[in-house]
């Protein structure tokens, strides 16, 4: 059995668990493509719904653009009748954002902060109508433990999934199908974490915004430092975000690795880990040769991908992991990490 055979091996018939807000519900539930098909429909449904009250309120509608994460995949498992059990739904939805406010000539910081209002805002709103008039398909008093985004739906036979909202903006929308699909089979977490790592070597984020990068007295500063920070969109081109890198740091004039022409970022629709690592190499192999980074970039990014790889389980196990599933799970990181540390090192 190949690596990634065996990979797909232990996410579909070991690790699959279900939603960890209300256990007491989706436990119980395996979720099937099927079932996501259910699912997804219902969601569809109450999205409607609260678009019909976020009118009646005087605001702007939502978009339910589609499922991303490992359920992106669904129709193609239902179509050739795979033996999937996924997790839980995440769902893309894109709110609005006002483009009077923003201007012609809006900054990145600027326009972060009228994001960030205007979720918390369209949270209360959803809050509301689920306190207000909530649907039946809707288990409220699981959902509002916490965050109203994360709704548990009960489905027609019964069962309950947890349907994830990942909140996005007209802006990103193209941008977050790629970065928030994984390779089919694949855990997410794994792919998340080798984006996770190169920003983190680089000292940029590439998470929902698309690629940031902030600084602070014209110097790169990780994500954790908020005092006087200027930030600013290098790339929401999931097809070519990796190259966008190269052109912010080195210039529009870089000459570009082969392996990077190769692989200059993501196709939504046929994601794999095995690419993106190729194109990570090329990236690298480009600084390296400008004189930006130095040849050690490869070791300390391939580390730094290892330790967020088994910080997850760690974190898994503090939530109450059993030891088998753990143990599981890291062989599954130690199998994703030989391919792309063999691949960034070739």
């Amino acid at each position: 059995m190949s690596s990634l055979n065996l990979v797909k091996y232990y996410i579909r018939y070991v690790l699959s668990e279900g939603g960890l807000k209300a256990p007491e519900l989706t436990a119980a539930t395996r979720l099937s493509p099927q079932l996501v098909q259910q699912a997804v429909e219902i969601y569809k449904q109450i999205i409607a719904d609260w678009n019909e009250y976020l009118e009646a309120i005087g605001q702007e509608p939502v978009v339910a653009v589609r499922p991303v994460g490992s359920t992106a995949y669904y129709l193609q498992d239902i179509e050739e009748n795979e033996d999937v059990i996924y997790g839980d739904l995440d769902y893309l939805i894109q709110f609005p954002f006002d483009q009077d406010q923003a201007g012609p000539s809006m900054s990145d910081t600027d326009r972060k902060k009228i994001e960030n209002q205007t979720q918390r805002n369209y949270e209360s709103y959803l809050e509301g109508w689920l306190k207000q008039s909530p649907p039946s398909s809707v288990a409220v008093d699981a959902t509002l433990k916490s965050s109203p985004t994360i709704l548990i739906v009960q489905l027609p036979g019964g069962e309950y999934v947890q349907v994830d909202m990942i909140v996005t903006w007209p802006k990103y929308s193209e941008w977050m199908k790629g970065r928030y699909t994984p390779q089919r089979g694949v855990k997410g977490y794994t792919l998340g974490n080798l984006y996770g790592a190169l920003g983190d070597v680089l000292v940029l984020s590439i998470g929902k915004e698309g690629v940031l990068m902030r600084t602070q007295q014209g110097k790169r500063v990780p994500g954790r430092i908020r005092k006087d920070i200027v930030v600013k969109n290098i790339s929401t081109d999931p097809s070519n975000f990796l190259v966008d890198i190269v052109r912010e740091l080195v210039g529009k004039d870089a000459e570009i690795d082969p392996a990077l022409k190769k692989f200059p970022g993501v196709n939504p629709d046929n994601v794999k880990i095995s690419h993106v690592a190729q194109g990570v190499k090329g990236l690298l192999d480009t600084l390296i040769h400008h004189g930006i980074a130095q040849q050690g970039i490869k070791d300390q990014f391939l580390r730094r991908f290892k330790e967020k790889l088994n910080l997850n389980v760690r974190k898994k196990q503090k939530m109450g992991l059993p030891h088998d599933s753990a143990e599981k799970l890291f062989q599954l990181n130690e199998k994703v990490y030989s391919l792309v540390s063999t691949l960034v090192q070739a």
